[in-house]
């Protein structure tokens, strides 16, 4: 294997474990170090990729990070804060806040946080679960094609 394709095979490898990483509540700060690594990395070496098959590579990379970033996370905020909204006793919650006492308030969020905890966990690792899936699959797909020393082809392409 060659340097530059060493190189590519690292960000894609340091990548999805990042994107894994931020999947666990106890190692979600490793995954962010890990994708800024690889961010890193990627972005040390574009001027020695220029010209070459791994060129695509470390564009397919880079549109993953900033599609990720600046699209599937937060669409996965919002789905998870309304999936929240709809499967959990939120409306109760919202009521006793906008009442603006603090002992109801400090009431209801304890009564909301015991009674709907399961809940709140099981929805955020489902829609946490797709955002990771995306980079891991994106991941997968470029780690497969830099393996065989190929380009990805149209790299402007979401899937």
């Amino acid at each position: 294997m060659t340097k530059l394709q060493n190189a590519c095979i690292t960000v894609y490898i340091v990548y999805a474990l990042g994107a894994v990483l931020q999947f666990f509540d106890r190692t979600m700060l490793a995954g962010l170090i890990a994708i800024t690594l690889a961010g890193f990395i990627a972005n040390q070496n574009r001027k020695n990729v220029k010209g070459t098959v791994f060129e695509s590579h470390l564009r397919w990379m880079n549109r993953t990070l900033w599609i990720g970033a600046l699209v599937i996370v937060p669409l996965a905020v919002i789905l998870t804060g309304v999936m929240i909204f709809v499967f959990t006793d939120a409306a109760s919650f919202v009521h006793a806040l906008l009442s603006g006492n603090p002992h109801i308030i400090s009431s209801a969020i304890k009564k909301y946080f015991s009674g709907n905890m399961m809940r709140i966990s099981v929805i955020a690792y489902i829609t946490t679960a797709l955002p990771v899936t995306w980079v891991v699959h994106r991941c997968w797909r470029g780690y497969v094609l830099a393996h065989a020393g190929k380009p990805v082809e149209n790299v402007t392409r979401w899937f």
